[in-house]
């Protein structure tokens, strides 16, 4: 006799109103009107940061078990940020060329596996603690 088994419904994540939600994940978009980053759970985020002060002095919060990346191109693009790993996956801070993309800018690793890459001068501050995973800046 076979199991009877209930028909699994599809799980469906909600889009949160500043993600644009594609396959791969939650994708939002740096404004300096709108300071704080609020990864969703359940899925991958990537916070864009391009322009002159795109997200400056703003506030990341990745979600926890998903992968969180920032993206800082352009003048003072991440100045003064905060991100807040939160227990993702992974946390990675991007700073392009400009010479201050990222100036300022705290990566709060925790336990989480962080990284920075910087093609610029300017690099953020990681904050490691010694159970990190892997902690790994510019």
């Amino acid at each position: 006799m076979e199991p009877i088994c209930p028909d699994a419904a599809p799980v469906t994540l909600e889009c949160p109103d500043r993600c644009n939600c594609e396959l791969d994940g939650c994708h939002m978009t740096g404004k300096a009107d709108e300071p704080i980053f609020v990864c969703p759970a359940g899925r991958p985020c990537w916070i864009h940061c391009a322009g002159e002060q795109a997200c400056r002095d703003a506030d990341v919060v990745c979600a926890p078990g998903q992968d969180c990346t920032v993206l800082c191109a352009g003048a003072q693009a991440c100045r003064l940020m905060t991100v807040n790993c939160n227990g993702a996956l992974s946390c990675n801070v991007e700073c392009d060329a400009s010479s201050d993309s990222c100036e300022d800018t705290a990566l709060q690793c925790a336990a989480t596996n962080c990284a920075a890459s910087c093609a610029g001068e300017s690099q953020p501050l990681l904050q490691c603690d010694r159970t990190t995973c892997s902690c790994t800046g510019c």
